[in-house]
């Protein structure tokens, strides 16, 4: 989103040498970034990877169990909304924990009855207020990707649920992949 909305402001201003310049330096940082395999899905994978990195650099341990396949029956757009969004909460979370005993961060995907499963839990400091089911934040310019993770799972048939006990955060993510065509991998 940063990237595009970057972008968007070169090209407003018409300044292609600077879009050229600002996409000439992503590809660098691209080629020395590294993408782990958790699972058959190249993007998921991409996303992991991404977040793997930045958990390290924080001194966030991110423990990931991903058992999906290569296509699923939902665009790229809403995976990477899904967890992108998830993993982003919960490392802004953790990196308000000051023991580092509990800077971890569990994340599990999966199949199971024909259901996408996400599970997302991380520590806490403070406290979870809940409206209407989801948490809120005091902080200017955010919460929309708890409503956007909730929006894409209506929108599929599914659920998004979000608990917060003993000072762990839970998300989890159920969307049914009955009678739906599996996508291709490629972003």
């Amino acid at each position: 989103r940063h990237h595009l909305s970057l972008l968007l402001s070169f090209a407003e201003e018409n300044d292609v040498e600077k879009i050229k310049g600002y996409v000439c330096s992503i590809e660098e940082d691209l080629d020395t970034f590294t993408t782990k395999r958790y699972c058959k899905n190249e993007v998921i994978d991409l996303l992991l990877s991404h977040f793997d990195n930045r958990a390290r650099s924080a001194n966030i341990s991110l423990l990931i169990e991903a058992k999906l396949p290569e296509a699923l029956p939902f665009s790229n757009v809403d995976m990477c909304a899904l967890l992108s969004n998830g993993l982003e909460n919960a490392l802004i979370a953790t990196e308000q924990v000051s023991d580092p005993s509990r800077r971890t961060i569990h994340v599990k995907l999966s199949i199971k009855q024909k259901n996408f499963l996400m599970s997302i839990q991380n520590p806490f400091m403070g406290v979870v207020s809940f409206e209407e089911g989801l948490p809120t934040t005091s902080r200017e310019g955010h919460g929309f990707g708890v409503r956007s993770m909730a929006s894409i799972a209506k929108r599929h048939g599914g659920h998004a649920f979000f608990t917060a006990n003993s000072n762990v955060f839970t998300l989890r993510v159920i969307l049914p992949m009955k009678d739906r065509v599996p996508h291709s991998p490629r972003a």
